[in-house]
Order: C-alpha cells, then sequence, then structure tokens
C-alpha cells in the first residue's frame, strides 16, 4: 500500500486539503512596548497567554515552499513587524516552531523522518541556544523517554494497518522537541526547538536544514534501517549527506559523534519497530530466537570488542547485530530480536 497521507487519512474519516507547501512556521515575540499589529498578507497573529511582555504569535497562512515563498514571508514579516518596533531578542519565553507538511509523503517516509530526526536531535538542540536544553516546553527525548514510546506505538499501528485507529495524546506529547500529534490536525510534524530568534536569517536556515533532513529521509533507497546502517559505516560523515548544504548550521557543534551516539538506542528501537516492506512498509516482525545466534554473535563481539556478546553495554550490541546480518546477508536487523530483547 503506497497511499500517501492525505489519501489514507482522507479514506478514514478525516478532510485534508492537500497543500502543496512545505513548511509552516510559528514565530513567538515579545515586545518591550505595546504596538499596534500591522496588517499582514501572509501572516496570522495571535495573543498567546504562555507569552510576557505584550507578546504576539504570527503563524504562516498556509504552508510556505522552499525559494521564493519561504523568502517573501520571512521578508514580510521582518519588514512589517521585527524591524518595526521593539522586540525582545531570544527571550527565554518565546521559541520558533516549523511544521513540515508531510500529506504528500508516504507513512514509510513519515517513519524514516523519525530516524533520521532523532539521530541528530541533540546537535540540533545545540544550534537552539542553551536555552532550549532541557526546556519544558520542547523537551528533547534524552529529557523525555515516554516520546520514544509514542513513536514506536504510532510506527506499530500504521503498520499493522490500523492508521484510522491512530491515537496521539496531545497532553503527553505536547511539549515534546518534535511534537506528531499535529500529523492528525494539519498532517504536519512539528519541530519546537528553536529559540525565539527574531533573526530571519537563523529562521531561514534552520527551516531550510530540517528540510534538508526530509529530503534525506525520503529518498526512496533508504529504509528506516538502512539508516542506522549507514550511521554504522560512515560515523558522522553522514552529517553531510543528512544536511547537504545546511551542514553550515551545525558545523560549530563539538562532538557530533557523540551527540548522535546518545540517542543511538532510540534509534535503533524506532527503526526496528516494525518490518520495512517495499509495498507497506510495516508487516509485523517475525519472531526468532536469539540464543540460537548466540555463538556467532560472541565470536563478532570478541572481535570487535573482547568480550562475550551479552556482556557488551547496549551501543556496542547493536554494532554486533548488524554485523552479523551484513555477514549473512539478511535484512538489517531481521533476525536478531526476539520479543522483550528491546
Amino acid at each position: 500500500m503506497t497511499d500517501t497521507i492525505v489519501e489514507y487519512l482522507n479514506r478514514n474519516g478525516y478532510s485534508f486539503t492537500k497543500h502543496k507547501g512545505d513548511v509552516g512556521i510559528e514565530v513567538e515575540t515579545e515586545c518591550k512596548t505595546p504596538y499596534k499589529i500591522p496588517k499582514l498578507s501572509l501572516w496570522s497573529s495571535h495573543q498567546d497567554g504562555s507569552l510576557r511582555d505584550f507578546g504576539i504569535e504570527y503563524v504562516s497562512k498556509g504552508p510556505f515552499g522552499r525559494g521564493q515563498q519561504l523568502d517573501d514571508g520571512l521578508g514580510e514579516l521582518d519588514e512589517k513587524v521585527i524591524k518595526q518596533f521593539e522586540l525582545i531578542p531570544d527571550s527565554n519565553t518565546t521559541s520558533v516552531h516549523n511544521h513540515i507538511n508531510f500529506l504528500n509523503n508516504t507513512w514509510t517516509d513519515m517513519w524514516k523522518y523519525f530516524v533520521t530526526y532523532f539521530f541528530v536531535e541533540n546537535i540540533l538542540v545545540r544550534v537552539a541556544g542553551p536555552q532550549r536544553r532541557s526546556n519544558l516546553f520542547c523537551l528533547p527525548m534524552c529529557d523525555a523517554e515516554g516520546e520514544l514510546q509514542t513513536i514506536t506505538d504510532t510506527v506499530r499501528k500504521i503498520g499493522n494497518i490500523q492508521g484510522s485507529k491512530l491515537a496521539l495524546s496531545e497532553d503527553n506529547n505536547k511539549y515534546s522537541a518534535l511534537n506528531p500529534c499535529p500529523i492528525l490536525k494539519f498532517g504536519t510534524l512539528e519541530i519546537r526547538t528553536l529559540r525565539g530568534t527574531t533573526d530571519v536569517k537563523l529562521i531561514k536556515d534552520w527551516t531550510l536544514a530540517l528540510l534538508a533532513l526530509k529530503d534525506y529521509a525520503c529518498n526512496p533507497r533508504r529504509t528506516p534501517t538502512s539508516i542506522v546502517n549507514d550511521f554504522d559505516k560512515m560515523g558522522p560523515e553522514i552529517l553531510y549527506e543528512m544536511f547537504g548544504d545546511s551542514f553550515k548550521l551545525i558545523k560549530d557543534v563539538p562532538d557530533h559523534s557523540g551527540l548522535m551516539e546518545k540517542n543511538l538506542h532510540y534509534v535503533a528501537k524506532i527503526a526496528t519497530a516494525s518490518r520495512f516492506n517495499e509495498n507497506w512498509g510495516f508487516p509485523k516482525p517475525k519472531k526468532l530466537f536469539k540464543e540460537k545466534l548466540i555463538p556467532e554473535l560472541d565470536r563478532i563481539a570478541q572481535e570487535l570488542y573482547k568480550n562475550s556478546y551479552k556482556s557488551l553495554p547496549y551501543v556496542e550490541r547493536i554494532v554486533v547485530d548488524e554485523r552479523l546480518a551484513r555477514e549473512f546477508k539478511l535484512e538489517p536487523r531481521q533476525v536478531i530480536f526476539a520479543e522483550g530483547d528491546l
């Protein structure tokens, strides 16, 4: 089944318009003095009780396409609001949210975006600024591990052809750095990580970086597990492929490898939450017993880490698992995990 998300959801009781744009943007602002909100053609404005100091949230009226549409949208906000009024830059109580449009993509594309995004989430948090680390309004997965259950449950439900039964709790997820709930409301994934900057160049660079991750993830030659495999082969060099020209945004963040490895066990669970298939992407995984493979796993573990397989930490076991899969020419991680191993 290769329907786009909009086709599938509309057939199951939803009513979405198929937007062509790539990304919606929400920019929260605060100002030292009250001001009359100017008339904008590409943005709507809202008061938000969470904002202080004459706070206004500006929301794009529709998803912007890349290139001229994005430039026009940010240009209007810059000329008519940011340059005209004494907005407070980088206020601790404001943020910028990006809604990445997935209506025109498949569920498999969204699954691969989860894998890609969570690989680099800790790097993006560093770019977003120190006030966004462990921020209660944009918690990364390493600080809110409950989101891992939400993401893996979502993958499994879709994989069992239960997309119409998806239930995403806004209360549990709306303050996650990646909030999946808008997929059922707007057809988007919401990235809440960026601080409340008034620098439109940074907002543009950040937005293009998130879209570059989508381009990488949605490449039809990739699967959820192949992304993990590529990191195993390439290490942090994979970031050049993930971000493309947008690598400049993250180049000064130290310890790319360490920040990616910190999320490796989350990414592995997401990538293996269901079994990839070209036609649908999510048939149920076969349950095979790892005990039968222990001698081979021990052999590789001794070769790589001079220790038995079961004594290895989780991240090292992932590397051993992938090596075994390659040696036996299997789907990556296809026969490694029995129920309960993860």
